[in-house]
């Protein structure tokens, strides 16, 4: 990098110079011989002197440019990852190549995740037509810039809170690259000025209501450059017609009775000298309605050096105010008029605190008096205690300071308890000599709910995304932990069959045993937190599974602990991996246990039950559950720990009797079925936890068959055993060899097809694993198929479930297991598949 270069060294110009002077010599050689007089000499010296500072200066200015260029390098860099608006480079096919920080942002996914996506999944399909149509313009109208507007689909949030996601806006832009193969993307969120330009129209909505109500008019005068804006209803006020007139200093002045222009633009003229406010009041010329008086109120703007640049102010006709001045309430009635027009709470405070002006609005929705009742209502009473602190200290900071404030604050209305967010403001005035607060209050509260629903939805996302770290992290270790934990326990196994229960090693062995089981379990829960882990479902009655548990279930639980079972009445078919059922039983049987002090009961339940959920905007459709509640007697769970029971690693055990992942776990299984789960808990009487799965109505499912208990089988048959770990081969041809099965093994799918083409005999069953370098294992299975057609098929492996989502047709009944499993799981999954009916 430039920033880096070092200023040349002494010894590096002392060797420039060594070979300036060579080649001076060298040119000195076959020059033509010529005599100058030391005055000449001299001249030449001092030429040759000045010419190499300027080179020494040039070389100088070189260096700083090149340090200056590397800075502009990493700016641009920066520019360019921290920019306000998104920038992708897309292909024709709409799949990003590369994007910056922001653009990742915007479309809710790690930057490092965007490169080779397809922006087309990110929008909404309403939007997807005209999105395709515009990218296919960016390439065909090339050279010439583009843009469209498309809403993209809403960032992820949690299950339960689906309903406060909404899409946002993004307006594109695009070029197309010179290479013609790409384009250049401008992502730009406009959410917000969306909602800003419906804010606004709805605004401009309301003044122009006001002005045509109370007979107004607004404008704006640039005093630099003597320019005029009016609005559309001032026109028919001045008594002209607009065609093509424009609006102007002097154009106002004409409209203006001649007897009155005068003293109302001395008026004008003064106030603009002292910049301060102006009022004034005239009667039109030549207006078709004799008589007609305008009354305008101008309001001095500063630039940022704090001179007056501009008036804006509001023309009102106050003719009839004017006629009604003879009864001495014309200037009190247009200011009442105009306060009561204000579409908020209008207010003047005195320095007691209390009100002495109100409008309508203050008086009628937020104060709740009658007008006689309203004189020195303290503001207090009307705000919420939390923030009637702040708001008195800004009432004093403008009656003794000076100083316009704004604060934002919760209003009670009419007493409270119901409250709305309002923007109070404040300013010094004087009344009669009396120092008070004038001020206005407008409701905010929808845009405080936006705010705080944008604040939840940015938690919900944080709290999304360290959920999906740590399923990215389990899934990652799953493998090659299942692995390790596979060898392990499949040759503590073999070693306790060498073993009788007495010997002083079994215990060891078993205690190895043991550990390396309850490791594979905690990957297990891991996984199932995650939703990540290789799953096999089944169909089966939920009543028969949850009665098979009950002995063991209460040998977990202890003697002081009662165990009852409420089945259902009815048919409780439902579809899941019958190991799933088990960990949820047992994990909520034995965090019931650990809140239970003493004696204590349990009590599990099955019963079904309806519950209707949303299928669109416009209907719902009631969906069957089964609903399995584990109750408890114990102490219960405290308030402010419930919404975190789900969460990994989150216990309220003392340290050491829990690892956190029980509920969590749970939770990864009750999802991945889609299911629900439900807490209720009180402290000091107990606890219900209710999982929620879909009952399965397939009446061609049957539910799982006893089969005869394989353990002491010892096979007749040839299996052949394809594993690229030398370790879990090994281990698994031990293992059968053991159980009088002949195997073969081969290391790579190409060895395996090698040896099942020029293999002489019948080969029963392949045992493979899913996840290989040269091929998968469901490929394996197909071309080996294909030469042995009444072959036998078992799928092993440890990969997560998003790891083999790429391979299909693997999770069927007897075709697959799971590692690490032991020799009895991996002799009664040979014998099932030996024992199948179909080969897949």
């Amino acid at each position: 990098m430039f920033m880096n270069q070092k200023r040349p060294d002494s010894d590096t110009l002392s060797e420039l110079c060594a070979k300036a002077e060579a080649g001076l010599r060298n040119s000195q050689d076959n020059a033509v011989e010529f005599s100058a007089s030391p005055e000449e000499m001299r001249r030449l010296i001092h030429e040759l002197t000045v010419h190499q500072l300027e080179l020494n200066m040039q070389h100088e200015e070189l260096f700083q440019s090149r340090i200056e260029l590397e800075k502009s390098l990493n700016r641009y860099a920066d520019l360019y990852d921290f920019a306000p608006v998104g920038y992708l480079t897309l292909s024709r096919e709409s799949r990003i190549v590369e994007g910056n920080l922001t653009a990742a942002k915007i479309l809710g996914v790690s930057r490092s995740l965007l490169p080779d996506k397809y922006l087309y999944n990110f929008i909404t399909a309403y939007d997807r037509t005209p999105f395709t149509a515009f990218i296919e313009q960016v390439f065909t109208l090339k050279g010439e810039p583009s843009y469209c507007e498309v809403s993209l689909k809403p960032k992820a949030v949690q299950a339960d809170q689906l309903h406060l996601a909404t899409p946002s806006s993004v307006r594109m832009d695009a070029v197309l690259n010179d290479n013609g193969e790409n384009c250049r993307l401008v992502l730009t969120d406009v959410t917000r000025q969306q909602k800003a330009e419906h804010v606004i129209s709805a605004n401009h909505e309301r003044q122009q209501l006001i002005l045509k109500e109370t007979h107004s008019g607004i404008w704006e005068w640039d005093i630099k450059s003597n320019t005029n804006v009016w609005s559309d209803e001032l026109w028919p006020m001045y008594g002209l017609e607009q065609n093509d007139l424009e609006a102007s200093y002097e154009l106002w002045k004409e409209c203006i009775e001649p007897r009155e222009r005068s003293a109302v633009e001395t008026a004008v003229w003064h106030a603009v000298q002292q910049g301060e406010d102006f009022s004034i009041e005239w009667r039109v010329r030549n207006c078709p309605d004799p008589g007609r008086w305008l009354m305008s109120k101008g309001i001095p703007y500063k630039d940022q050096t704090g001179e007056i640049t501009r008036y804006v102010g509001i023309v009102v006709d106050i003719t009839e105010l004017k006629r009604a001045r003879q009864i001495g309430i014309e200037e009190r009635l247009f200011t009442k008029n105009v306060i009561e027009s204000i579409p908020g709470a209008y207010y003047i405070i005195d320095t007691n605190g209390s009100y002495i002006g109100w409008n309508a609005f203050l008086r009628d929705e937020i104060v709740g008096k009658p007008e006689s009742e309203m004189l020195h209502t303290p503001v207090g009473s009307v705000l919420h205690p939390e923030d009637l602190p702040v708001v008195q200290q800004k009432i004093i900071n403008v009656i003794e300071h000076g100083i316009e404030e704004k604060v934002e604050a919760r209003v009670l209305l009419r007493g409270g308890p119901e409250f709305r967010w309002y923007l109070l403001t404040g300013k010094k005035i004087i009344i009669d000599g009396n120092t008070c607060v004038i001020g206005t209050g407008i409701d905010i509260t929808e845009q405080k709910q936006i705010e705080e629903e944008n604040a939840q939805l940015e938690m919900q996302l944080v709290q999304s995304q360290k959920m999906e770290m740590l399923g990215t992290l389990a899934g990652g270790i799953a493998h090659d932990f299942n692995n390790m934990l596979g060898v392990i326990l499949g040759y503590t196994e073999m070693l306790l069959d060498e073993f009788s229960p007495a010997d002083a090693h079994y215990l060891d062995i078993d205690a190895i045993r043991e550990a390396a089981a309850r490791s594979a379990e905690l990957t297990q829960q891991l996984l199932a937190f995650a939703r990540k882990q290789t799953i096999v479902p089944e169909v089966f009655q939920l009543n028969a599974s949850v009665e098979k548990m009950l002995p063991m279930l209460r040998r977990l639980i202890g003697e002081n602990i009662t165990l009852h079972f409420v089945p259902a009445t009815n048919k409780t078919q439902i579809k899941i991996d019958p190991s799933q059922i088990d960990q949820i039983l047992v994990n909520l049987c034995v965090n019931a246990r650990d809140s239970i002090t003493g004696n204590g009961q349990i009590t599990i339940k099955i019963n079904r039950c309806d519950i209707a959920e949303s299928s669109s905007e416009l209907s719902k459709k009631v969906v069957e559950y089964l609903a399995l509640s584990v109750n408890d007697d114990g102490c219960g769970i405290a308030k402010n720990d419930i919404p975190h029971i789900f969460e990994p690693f989150f216990t309220t055990k003392e340290q050491g009797k829990g690892t956190g992942l029980g509920l969590s776990t749970i939770y990864g299984i009750v999802k991945q079925n889609n299911g629900r789960i439900d807490c209720k808990s009180e402290s000091g009487i107990g606890t219900t936890i209710t999982v929620y799965l879909p009952l399965n109505r397939d009446q061609s499912a049957s539910e799982r068959e006893e089969v005869s208990d394989p353990l002491t089988h010892q096979g007749d048959h040839t299996i052949l055993i394809v594993e690229d770990e030398p370790g879990i081969l090994k281990l698994c041809k031990l293992m059968l060899e053991r159980k009088g099965y002949r195997v073969l093994v081969a290391e790579t799918p190409r060895d395996a097809i090698t040896l099942a083409d020029k293999y002489n005999e019948k080969i029963d069953l392949l045992l493979t694993d899913v996840i290989m370098p040269e091929m998968n294992g469901q490929d394996l299975s197909e071309i080996i198929l294909a030469v042995r057609p009444d072959i036998k098929i078992l799928f092993m492996s440890g990969y997560t479930a998003d790891a083999l989502g790429g391979t299909t047709n693997i999770h069927t009944e007897h075709h697959f297991i799971r590692k690490p499993f032991t020799i009895t799981s991996l002799n009664n999954a040979v014998f099932d598949t030996l024992n199948a009916d179909n080969p897949l």
